[in-house]
């Protein structure tokens, strides 16, 4: 079976947020991905099943307020 990995702007538009917000999430390890290289990609599968269970639901807006340097801080679980 063929996975569809998708790159960053992809997964952005699908989850209508930016690009920036999205390898955010990659790194804070919100959103399932994979590195093929030194590219990452996310299984389009995975993510419309995690979509599906929520998505980033319960998590700490933290993640999208992270500086210009791309550190994340704590991501902090609110549940």
């Amino acid at each position: 079976m063929a996975h569809n990995l998708l790159r960053i702007p992809s997964v952005a538009r699908l989850l209508s947020v930016s690009e920036a917000s999205t390898r955010r999430l990659i790194r804070a390890g919100v959103i399932p991905s994979i590195r093929v290289g030194r590219q990452i990609r996310v299984d389009e599968e995975v993510l419309r099943e995690w979509m599906n269970r929520g998505g980033a639901g319960g998590w700490s807006q933290e993640v999208f307020r992270s500086g210009t340097d791309g550190e994340t801080g704590a991501v902090q679980n609110s549940r």
